[in-house]
């Protein structure tokens, strides 16, 4: 039974379908820190039924399943379905549940505006007028980053609703890996990861990588989208279908494995709200080379090392200079791993807990 005196916590774990992006490793790592802080709220997560396995072990009264209904209609049509919560927290701008009770606070996560740089003017425009629909029924905003922050401020209109920067962590645990069963290189591999969007800026590691001798590429992420095309048709006129392996999604214990023994981190992406790879990279020791744009500098600071430019003759100067100056000051890895260690999910999962209940006050 509820406690009458503890507060009804709605987190939107909808994320969850797609565990192996950003998002989805968002709110995966953020519950299960939440979970282990035994919050006196009295939580349910709102989830499609095949992510159930993904959630901390709880009864099924703190299970809501999410189905189109559940997500369009307003809470207060179905409240046997919804009961009354005191706080819903929407995990991200992307989320379907739109539509809430009056009496109840709103907290609303905001990762990044992609849209802005990636769909056409018409589109982004729409998608800008839902997010500030939902800013607009919002009491409180979190943002990824301080970059987010100041995006959200510079495209929307805020109220006066408090905004909090609380940035994501990095997996404590390190557990067992697994080598990925698709074909790998044998040999020194650069890495990344992420879903195959334009965003991403991929492309230009393949002239980049005709230039080093001795290396492969290993882009992890799932690249079944148009994107993902693209990246393929470009390894071909590259002649580089023998130096670059594209494995999919894989599972934590893979993507440990590739961490761990891969030369370097390579991340040119275009807009990161936060970047968690850059973090994972720095917590297995490794050096990281990613662009100035977005989040990156602010996440990886000055133990990263940075492209400011994509032509390959460049981007080859930086990664040599870097590479040889990380190998060379052994206190480099010592010094990314205490960087990654200053990003956790517990101090998240507090930050969260504490707004919560500023918001419930």
């Amino acid at each position: 039974m509820h406690n009458p005196g503890q507060p009804r916590i709605a987190i939107d774990c909808s994320p969850l379908r797609y565990p192996n992006t950003g998002l989805g490793q968002f709110i995966l790592l953020l519950v299960r820190a939440m979970d282990a802080e035994k919050p006196s709220a009295d939580i349910t997560y709102l989830v499609h039924a095949a992510s159930r396995s993904l959630l901390p072990p709880v009864d099924s009264r703190h299970v809501v399943y999410l189905n189109w209904f559940r997500r369009h209609l307003p809470a207060w049509i179905l409240p046997a379905q919804f009961p009354r919560y005191d706080l819903w927290h929407i995990s991200s701008e992307m989320s379907r549940i739109s539509r809430f009770p009056k009496s109840s606070r709103v907290l609303v996560t905001l990762h990044g505006l992609h849209f802005l740089d990636e769909d056409p003017p018409e589109l982004a425009a729409r998608k800008l007028k839902e997010v500030q629909q939902l800013i607009d029924r919002a009491d409180g905003i979190a943002t990824v980053s301080a970059f987010t922050e100041a995006l959200v401020r510079k495209h929307l209109e805020l109220r006066g609703q408090p905004i909090r920067v609380i940035p994501h962590g990095v997996e404590d645990t390190p557990g067992n890996d697994q080598r990925p069963r698709a074909g790998l290189p044998d040999g020194k591999f650069l890495f990344s990861i992420g879903t195959f969007f334009e965003r991403k800026n991929f492309h230009v590691l393949l002239p980049f990588l005709q230039q080093l001798d001795g290396y492969s590429l290993v882009l992890a992420g799932n690249s079944r989208t148009p994107y993902g095309d693209f990246i393929r048709e470009e390894i071909n006129r590259w002649s580089l279908s023998d130096r670059v392996f594209l494995p999919g999604e894989v599972n934590d214990a893979e993507k440990r494995w590739l961490y761990r023994h891969c030369e370097a981190f390579v991340f040119p992406s275009l807009s990161e709200g936060f970047g968690i790879p850059v973090i994972e990279a720095m917590k297995a020791g490794k050096p990281v080379f990613c662009s100035t744009r977005g989040s990156l500098p602010e996440v990886g600071g000055e133990e990263a090392f940075y492209w400011h430019e994509f032509a390959p003759g460049e981007m080859k100067d930086v990664f040599m200079e870097g590479i040889s100056k990380f190998r060379s000051q052994p206190e480099k890895e010592q010094n990314c791993r205490r960087r990654a260690d200053s990003y956790t999910w517990k101090r998240a999962a507090q930050s969260y807990l504490a707004f919560y209940s500023e918001l419930l006050r």
